[in-house]
């Protein structure tokens, strides 16, 4: 499972994958602080794909970012959480 932070640079669609545990895990990706840091240009979406050859839950993150700096990239977190029920 890889945790280290994807690269994300301007105008370009970046997807990442991540394989969580079980399907009572969810993915998510960014931080609190992302929004703020790009001005509310980057836009993504979580979406769960079938398990994996592991038997794991796999997630895929879909990122953009639009910001105005056009040598802008920045980092971001694609994790898994567990729901708890």
């Amino acid at each position: 499972m890889r945790h280290e932070p994807f690269e994300v640079q301007r105008n370009q669609t970046n997807t990442f994958g991540i394989g969580c545990e079980n399907s009572n895990d969810v993915a998510i990706a960014g931080d609190p602080d992302i929004l703020n840091a790009t001005g509310g240009a980057i836009h993504w979406t979580v979406t769960q794909n079938r398990p994996d050859g592991w038997n794991n839950d796999s997630w895929a993150s879909t990122v953009l970012y639009t910001g105005s700096d056009p040598t802008a990239s920045f980092y971001i977190n694609l994790k898994c959480m567990r729901v708890s029920q």
